[in-house]
Parts: C-alpha cells; structure tokens; sequence
C-alpha cells in the first residue's frame, strides 16, 4: 500500500513515499500495516485502522492479537473476546483467556469453564467443559471433559461424536 509508520513531534501517523502525511500524526504510536489493517494507539488504548484511517476494530482495547483466519483477538477490562478483520464482533469480550485451535474452532475460557465456539463466533458444545484438547489422532477431533466424563466432538461434522460419559482416551 505504500504507505509508512512515520512518528514526529511526539505523535504518530502514515506518510507515503512522496513524504507526504496520509494518515494524520494523532496516534501514540502505530505499527506498519499488514493485511491492510494497520494496529494503532490511543495512549494505552489500541484497535486497528484501514488505509483511509477508518477504525475497523475500534480504538478501545487494552489488547490486540491477530489470529489465523482473518480474526482478532481483543481485551478489555481483562476480558477477551473476538472480532474479524472486517471490524465484526463475534465474540464479546467477556471471557477471562483463549485458546487458538490449529483447526476450525476457538475455545474461550472463563475461569474453570470452556466453551468451544466455531469461527463465525457460533456456539458448539452447549454445556460449559472443565477441559478441550485437540486430537493428535485425527485434526477433526477434540476430546472434551464435562463433569468428570470424557467425549469427542467433530469440528468437521459441527457434533458430538461421543457424549461425556466416558473415563477417557488414550491418543
């Protein structure tokens, strides 16, 4: 896109390779653009812009993280949630940590529950888990753990395989 993370007079803002200011210098700081979204401080908050300096994650957060397939990973008040590179909330933030799965899904933790959600943000297992984990036997597959009991969902059908009634699996 041409354009540079430039700071001057204590404030940061994008110039292109004409040294000409594009995006205004009224940020604390700002980092290059990638993805065509650029990350951005407001003091010690932080979003992500677009080249015409649009927020497309608002400048409200204390925490960004970009993910794989196009998501965001956003805190606020120590809460995490999930946005899209396209400036959706998919998840509100209000879930205390997240795991990012190699596969089709996210698990968003909130204390001692799990909740495995699908990446359109979608609710999968409807009861809350003590434990996920992905399958080393098969990447379609996570063992979870509700009550004691263990039982497999498969992220490529979107179901339960096995409900939670088992002891456990050996992968």
């Amino acid at each position: 896109n041409g354009l540079f993370a430039a700071s001057k007079n204590g404030s940061a803002g994008f110039i292109n390779k004409k040294n000409e200011t594009v995006i205004p210098f009224q940020y604390t700081l700002t980092l290059d653009f990638y993805n065509d979204m650029a990350e951005v401080y407001l003091d010690t908050l932080v979003g992500f812009i677009d080249i015409h300096n649009n927020a497309i994650i608002p400048i409200r957060f204390d925490y960004v993280y970009e993910l794989e397939h196009d998501l965001v990973v956003v805190s606020e008040n120590n809460k995490y949630g999930i946005w899209t590179t396209q400036g959706m909330e998919i998840i509100k933030p209000e879930y205390t940590d997240y795991i990012e799965l190699y596969n089709e899904g996210i698990i968003m933790v909130d204390n001692e529950d799990q909740f495995l959600f699908d990446l359109d943000g979608n609710l999968l297992i409807k009861k809350p888990c003590t434990y996920i984990e992905e399958s080393f036997i098969n990447d379609e597959w996570l063992f979870f753990t509700q009550n004691g009991k263990s039982g497999i969902y498969d992220l490529h059908n979107h179901e339960i395989l096995l409900e939670a009634k088992y002891d456990g699996f050996e992968d």
